[in-house]
């Protein structure tokens, strides 16, 4: 039987991307009520929450935590930076809710694209996941963080669904190949309802063994 679509949120979101800050308070709102302790966390905090994910879904290039504030004027920068120190606790909510708000799409109208990413950080010294890695864009080795994204997009929005940090051997007790977390964030995403079938799946060939 398909599923039968909630809201029509690309209209939403080229009519008026502003209001779907508000459309993101209502449902982390809704999604916070489940946490023990979230009351606690202050409008003002959830008005940032909300800013950030609308930022993620609505920005089409450079998603930072500067342009997210600028562009939409809500929070300040400083502000969404701090919101770091709170996902840990309410973050498997809001990672559910975000599963629920993909739903909300029409997905086959869209792809699920999944690639690895590269976070440069040549300043830094002391955080996990930083290794010296070889960066294709500058043909050159780089610090830097490599994640394994999973994203669905239909050409006007991008919802990330599972990411997950990649780790050199010898730093971590099991090691997977960037491969091997493809597959078990593909593994995750079917094991919380994302009908994956409904759209299709974009990579390169190296993820296809």
């Amino acid at each position: 039987m398909p599923r039968t679509r909630v809201c029509d949120i690309e209209s939403l979101i080229t009519l008026s991307p502003h209001a779907v800050i508000f459309l993101f308070r209502f449902l982390v709102g809704a999604c916070t009520l489940q946490v023990k302790g979230a009351e606690m966390l202050g409008n003002r905090v959830l008005w940032g929450i909300s800013t950030y994910l609308a930022g993620l879904v609505v920005l089409d290039r450079k998603r930072t935590a500067t342009r997210i504030a600028k562009q939409f004027g809500f929070v300040s920068h400083d502000q969404l930076w701090r919101l770091g120190k709170l996902f840990g606790d309410i973050g498997l909510a809001i990672n559910q809710w975000w599963i629920n708000f993909l739903l909300c799409f029409d997905l086959t109208q869209g792809w699920f694209i999944l690639d690895d990413v590269l976070i440069q950080k040549p300043y830094a010294k002391w955080i996990i996941g930083l290794y010296n890695q070889y960066d294709h864009t500058q043909n050159r080795h780089v610090m830097g963080i490599k994640l394994v994204v999973v994203l669905w997009t239909n050409g006007k929005v991008r919802v990330p669904v599972a990411f997950a940090i990649w780790h050199a051997k010898g730093f971590v007790p099991r090691y997977r190949t960037k491969n091997q977390i493809a597959r078990l964030l593909i593994y995750k995403l079917i094991r919380c309802g994302i009908p994956l079938n409904e759209s299709e799946l974009v990579c390169d060939n190296w993820y296809a063994y």
